[in-house]
């Protein structure tokens, strides 16, 4: 295939998608890639991740492994649940004050698939933070001491109350308004730590 073919071939793909999904998912995926903010906590996650499965795996104990797998767990809660939503507060506060969802607003799109693409989002950004921490996982279980049915509870869990966290978020910007009331943005941060 020659560079061109495929830089059509990509280009082509790159349009069936955009044709095919919720607009404002791909929207907001793009500008969570392209987020300064969202990079940063997704590689501060990524560093941690490494050092703690590296550590978990150098100090050999007879409970590594659920050890390992409860910290794990424990960081991808405080960041799904807490940081995630948090930036998604963010970034919507800053898109209603812009007046860039008025856009959105007066398409033919209704409110339902505005909610429903902001939370796909949100959803394919945790899924990204798993895909970072799914081999420190497998390797959590393949240390021993964590139940298979377990390991998938705890996943579904967390994309549970994720999502839920996240639909807070967005509740509580449109409570709100324009109004930037961003200290409303730290109580997912705080539901993180609980969790």
């Amino acid at each position: 295939m020659t560079a061109r073919s495929q830089g059509e071939a990509r280009s082509g793909l790159l349009e069936w998608v955009d044709q095919r999904l919720n607009a404002i998912l791909v929207k907001d995926v793009r500008a969570w890639l392209r987020s300064k903010k969202f990079l940063i906590v997704f590689f501060i996650a990524m560093v941690l991740i490494q050092v703690i499965t590296f550590v978990s795996t150098v100090i050999p104990r007879s409970d590594s492994g659920s050890t390992l797998f409860m910290i794990l767990t424990s960081g991808l809660a405080f960041f799904l649940v807490g940081v995630l939503p948090f930036l998604m507060h963010d970034r919507f506060t800053d898109e209603l004050s812009s007046g860039s969802t008025e856009l959105a607003l007066i398409s033919c799109m209704t409110p339902g698939m505005l909610v429903r693409g902001k939370i796909m989002s949100g959803l394919a950004a945790s899924l990204l933070f798993f895909a970072a921490a799914g081999p420190s996982l497998t390797i959590a279980y393949m240390l021993g001491g964590v139940d298979l049915i377990m390991l998938f509870y705890t996943i579904g869990l967390l994309l549970f109350s994720s999502v839920i966290s996240m639909v807070m978020a967005i509740l509580m910007v449109s409570i709100t308004g324009k109004r930037k009331l961003k200290f409303l943005g730290l109580l997912p941060i705080g539901a993180g730590l609980a969790m």
